[in-house]
């Protein structure tokens, strides 16, 4: 099933899930209620992307806030990109201007591109980018895990052998 950990995790903790995917921004760790067991498969940078238009375009790195007035798109609020963009954002006193909300990158990378908003963009979809978007580091930097996540008493055989074959995927 696919859909974000806050709708999710109340279908693990019932048991019509065994294992979730999850993101985890350091910035806002995702609260995971007790009796559930996590497991860190990827840590990641995150990347502010900017349209090849925008005046901080060509940086190899943007303060925060140096991107006040700026318009975003993000995840759905609720969701754990969303909210932490709007800590980030609201952690060096900028309010966060978030225009357009849509779940997937590919979408938010063509708002981007059109000049329309800037994204928060996590390493492993950079390589999503049209032509059109650059990206920059942040400061303070921004880093994301995905996790495993399985409820403790439920770690059968399937579930711990889901997890070993996912711990065994190549990073790059």
């Amino acid at each position: 099933h696919d859909g974000e950990a806050v709708d999710l995790v109340p279908r693990l903790l019932d048991g019509r899930l065994d294992l979730l995917l999850i993101e985890s921004w350091a910035n806002r760790p995702m609260f995971v209620p007790a009796g559930i067991t996590l497991r860190t498969l990827v840590g990641e940078d995150v990347w502010v992307a900017l349209s090849t238009r925008h005046p901080l375009s060509g940086r190899e790195t943007v303060d925060v806030t140096e991107l006040s007035g700026t318009a975003w798109t993000s995840c759905p609020p609720g969701t754990e990109p969303h909210e932490a963009l709007v800590q980030a954002l609201r952690a060096r006193g900028v309010e966060p201007d978030v225009r357009y909300v849509l779940a997937e990158h590919i979408t938010q990378l063509a708002l981007v591109e059109k000049n329309l908003a800037a994204a928060l963009i996590p390493a492993m979809s950079r390589g999503l980018a049209p032509s059109g978007v650059c990206f920059a580091r942040l400061r303070p930097a921004l880093r994301r895990e995905i996790k495993a996540a399985w409820c403790t008493n439920a770690e059968t055989p399937p579930v711990r052998a889901c997890v070993a074959a996912l711990e065994g995927v190549p990073r790059e």
